[in-house]
């Protein structure tokens, strides 16, 4: 789940839960609705430039049954030869700071992360610490933080971690007696070709 963050990308997972659990489903009920309202924000945004999608797609949109983030409409660029590599989708339009797209997501504090995870017998852990884009004494100011929320886990292993992100974790880990979890954050041979699935660095 991804939480509220100022600087770069908090997403917590959450390991062992309870998938029937009403309050969970409540609010990836509300998380659901509110990205896909954004999906249609940010094609009225391109359709403005000249960038149109068959009606169907559109109703593709309102139907799906998962998450439509970024990846959804980055693939439908590609489709409809708007760009001509997934990436360039991120690069020229929905990660560009430049154009005029841009739409915070719908995400919640990191109190209700932690807080829905544990209510549905969860096990929070925080995911690639790297994306904080904290320095190693920043970032563990704000584990502690999330430690005292109820946070459980660090990725210890991910597939954008070099050995010093890995060794820094590692350290947290062992001194706050955290739980290690590994993660390749594999999307799909199309979105990420670089990683593979279920590949990681560790040690």
């Amino acid at each position: 789940m991804e939480g509220k963050y100022q600087n770069g990308k908090l997403h917590i997972i959450g390991y062992n839960i309870d998938f029937n659990s009403d309050n969970l489903n409540q609010i990836l009920n509300t998380i659901r609705r509110k990205r896909k309202e954004r999906a249609k924000y940010i094609l009225k945004k391109l359709e403005k430039i000249g960038i149109n999608f068959p009606q169907e797609e559109i109703t593709n949109i309102d139907n799906a049954v998962g998450d439509v983030r970024k990846p959804y409409i980055a693939n439908l660029l590609l489709k409809y030869h708007y760009v001509t590599e997934f990436k360039e989708a991120f690069d020229k339009y929905l990660d560009n700071k430049d154009f005029p797209i841009q739409e915070s997501s719908f995400s919640l504090s990191k109190e209700k992360v932690i807080d829905t995870i544990k209510k549905a017998d969860g096990i929070p852990v925080s995911a690639h610490f790297k994306t904080l884009n904290k320095n190693e004494e920043e970032m563990e100011v704000f584990l502690k933080e999330l430690i005292t929320l109820g946070l459980m886990g660090i990725e210890t292993g991910h597939s954008c971690y070099t050995k010093e992100h890995y060794d820094i974790a590692e350290r947290k880990a062992k001194k706050y007696n955290l739980l290690r979890t590994g993660g390749s954050n594999y999307h799909g041979p199309i979105a990420k070709k670089h990683i593979k699935l279920a590949t990681w660095y560790h040690e």
